[in-house]
């Protein structure tokens, strides 16, 4: 995906999520997450590489965009795991979000575009259950 059309690509990717959440009662939905084998690409490419960085959880809730935001928060660029990169994948620099010095795209735009429909808040706060 060109970095000249991600921005579109996630607009109308919280489109789609804001018209599939209207076929919903709002007070009968929670949004779960598994931060688990996180690689590079994504999981609808058939196949996958070794993980990024080590499992981090599970993230549950009943705000979307909350859920998101931890999720791209939890992702520690410092956490990458030595030698599971592919060479082509090799993050230039050492500022932004893994996945932005990976592939060159910020993943918060997601986020501008969800709070942008009023499909939730950033805002969060983590309970740690063990």
């Amino acid at each position: 995906m060109r970095k000249s059309t991600f921005r579109d690509f996630q607009k109308g990717m919280a489109a789609a999520v804001q018209a599939t959440l209207k076929t919903f009662a709002p007070e009968q939905v929670t949004y779960i997450s598994l931060l688990m084998n996180i690689t590079p690409l994504c999981d609808c490419w058939g196949f996958s590489t070794q993980p990024l960085v080590p499992d981090i959880g599970i993230v549950a809730g009943d705000d979307i965009t909350a859920i998101e935001t931890a999720s791209l928060d939890l992702i520690d660029a410092d956490k990458l795991i030595p030698g599971t990169l592919p060479d082509q994948f090799c993050p230039p620099g050492t500022e932004g979000h893994l996945f932005q010095r990976i592939h060159g795209k910020d993943p918060y735009e997601q986020i501008r575009q969800s709070v942008a429909l009023g499909l939730g808040t950033p805002e969060y706060t983590l309970v740690e259950i063990e």
